[in-house]
């Protein structure tokens, strides 16, 4: 159901020498990557005096929350992804939504979200970034086109109602996120 052949007819076209690359770039997307950049340049920015504790906190959050609910949506559907006939690199694990993606979007969408940016600049950079890991996780045969879309999506929502629920309920939000992070790191483990 989610093989609109869009994934086929994309890695059809992806020569040989542009898989490398592609492989570089699919990597900035990467939720353990994500997560690591985000929890480093929160506690630098804070320890440096640049982001206040409670920006960093409220992005944290954000991130959080979208890295989780994509953990917990991939064991929950626990769909696969498609055949390694079509990968052109290995993957494994579940496909349902694009972690890669998710992460992306999340972090985007949290960075916009507390940034003091005016005009459409930080927005269109931000498609750019989802656009390109997106592209890349297509392109490379490791997901389907439902997949990417639905991380698009999970990234946007859960990180824009993770920011407002840790700017209206600061404390209750950080017992909820720690919770939430938890169950989706054991299920991670475990399974």
């Amino acid at each position: 159901m989610r093989n609109l052949g869009v994934t086929e007819a994309l890695v059809a076209q992806v020569p040989e020498p542009v898989v490398p690359l592609l492989v570089v770039l699919t990597a900035f997307g990467g939720p353990k990557l994500l997560a690591a950049a985000s929890i480093g340049g929160s506690v630098g920015g804070v320890w440096s005096g640049r982001i206040a504790p409670d920006t960093a906190r409220r992005f944290l959050v954000a991130v959080a929350l979208a890295l989780s609910a994509s953990i917990l949506l991939k064991y929950g559907f626990g769909l696969g992804r498609p055949p390694d006939t079509l990968m052109l690199i290995p993957e494994d694990g579940y496909g349902f939504p694009s972690g890669h993606t998710t992460a992306t979007a999340g972090v985007a969408t949290a960075l916009v979200g507390v940034a003091r940016w005016e005009g459409y600049g930080p927005y269109l950079l931000a498609a750019l970034a989802v656009g390109i890991i997106a592209a890349t996780r297509l392109l490379l045969g490791v997901h389907y086109l439902l997949d990417v879309l639905a991380g698009i999506a999970v990234g946007v929502i859960v990180a824009t109602a993770g920011l407002r629920a840790a700017q209206l309920r600061p404390r209750r939000t950080l017992l909820g996120t720690a919770g939430v992070v938890a169950v989706s790191l054991a299920i991670w483990a475990l399974f």
